[in-house]
């Protein structure tokens, strides 16, 4: 692992971050991050092998702990907080430079998860997920007041994702 001063940002990376749309570089012992063209610094950057299920909660850990993460999707790396945490998601929407009113994706490992989200999910929804889940496909739900309306953008509804990278099933 490789560490550098921090501002509660944690990236964890499985590739090389010029590939999907980070870049990372180093000056005088410290990590220095671009994200989309947004520069992020300091940060700390820890390298790990997916395959190991230590480093995994290690990440995990960092997640419940109220940090952020980057970590892969469907074609990209995003960046993953707690959903719930308001303070959490505020640092991804800073990170990122993303309007308020953009709201955030709620990745699940699971879609029965789901119902830990949302006040209402129909049959219909069960029926699609069995067909097309996990995969890239994101549903819109009524929100419970687990979600904040920061990771919302202030809407009343969320949406869900069952992401097909079994690392990332891993990590949530």
């Amino acid at each position: 692992a490789r560490k550098a001063r921090t501002n509660n940002m944690v990236f964890i990376t499985w590739v090389p971050w010029s590939s999907h749309g980070m870049t990372e570089f180093f000056y005088k012992n410290s990590v220095y991050i671009y994200f989309n063209s947004v520069f992020i610094y300091p940060a700390t950057t820890l390298l790990f092998n997916e395959n190991n299920p230590k480093q995994l909660l290690q990440a995990a850990e960092l997640i419940k702990n109220g940090e952020v993460v980057g970590m892969p999707t469907e074609t990209v790396y995003g960046l993953a907080a707690d959903a719930c945490n308001p303070d959490a998601v505020a640092r991804i929407f800073k990170a990122k430079g993303r309007p308020s009113d953009n709201p955030l994706i709620v990745h699940l490992a699971d879609f029965s998860d789901a119902v830990n989200y949302t006040s209402y999910i129909p049959q219909l929804a069960y029926k699609i997920a069995d067909k097309f889940s996990p995969g890239p496909i994101t549903m819109i739900f009524p929100k419970n007041d687990r979600i904040p309306y920061i990771t919302s953008g202030g809407l009343d509804t969320v949406g869900i994702r069952n992401p097909t990278n079994k690392t990332t099933r891993k990590l949530i």
